[in-house]
């Protein structure tokens, strides 16, 4: 299992750069450069003696067994990251808040408290929409599991 875990800059770099298309977007997303992603892919390439990709100057595609492999790694690669989520987020809030309201109430009031809640929840990412035209809402509410009996 040891062997797996030191291959796992070049099977993130594999999954990162078929989600992106490309190695140079793959190296942007991972901070890095296109050149250590290429070489990341090749190494693994060699370590499974099997071509994982096809390469054009424009575009990556996968190959049969680089689809198998692909649908695998990026699935066990996902579910380290949810269990890494769960543990160091038990009790703090995290995700994604899209907010929908009128241009007016945003200005006026979320757009002064939107940096003191950021500050407090660092982990959450705001998607403010403001508008001016008159919105439809419907209204929901939610319990935590905590309050239900």
């Amino acid at each position: 299992m040891l062997n797996v875990l030191n291959q796992l800059p070049e099977l993130i770099a594999f999954v990162e750069s078929v989600e992106c298309n490309s190695f140079s977007a793959a190296a942007q997303s991972l901070d890095t450069t296109p050149s250590a992603i290429s070489k990341r892919v090749a190494k693994l390439e060699d370590r499974l003696g099997v071509r994982l990709l096809h390469r054009t100057t424009r575009s990556l595609s996968l190959t049969a067994e680089g689809a198998a492999y692909y649908e695998r790694v990026s699935r066990l690669l996902r579910e380290l990251d949810e269990a890494h989520d769960l543990v160091i987020s038990k009790g703090k809030p995290r995700g994604k808040l899209t907010v929908s309201t009128s241009l007016d109430f945003g200005q006026w009031l979320l757009m002064q408290s939107i940096p003191e809640f950021l500050a407090q929840y660092p982990e959450i990412q705001i998607d403010l929409r403001l508008s001016d035209r008159r919105l439809r809402y419907h209204s929901l509410t939610w319990f935590s599991s905590e309050t239900r009996s």
